[in-house]
C-alpha cells in the first residue's frame, strides 16, 4: 500500500510541477542530455551562464492544473 502511494505521489508532483517534491530536477536533466538526446528537455544556458529547464510536455498547463483541481 505505501509502495502504491509513494508511486501515485511521485507521478503527480512530476506531472503538476510542484516546486520541492517533482523528480524532475537539474541532475535529471543533465542526465537526459547524455542519454536520452532529447532536445527539448535538455537544460539551456541563458545569460551569465545560468541554466535553466525548460518546461517538459508531460507537465500541465495553468488551466489543465485547475481544471483537475
Amino acid at each position: 500500500m505505501h509502495i502504491e502511494k509513494n508511486f501515485m505521489d511521485n507521478i503527480f508532483n512530476t506531472i503538476m510541477d510542484v516546486k520541492g517534491k517533482t523528480k524532475d530536477n537539474v541532475k535529471v536533466r543533465m542526465n537526459i542530455k547524455e542519454f536520452c538526446r532529447r532536445k527539448n528537455l535538455e537544460l539551456v544556458t541563458i545569460i551569465d551562464g545560468k541554466l535553466m529547464k525548460p518546461k517538459a510536455p508531460y507537465s500541465f498547463t495553468l488551466e489543465q492544473k485547475r481544471s483537475i483541481c
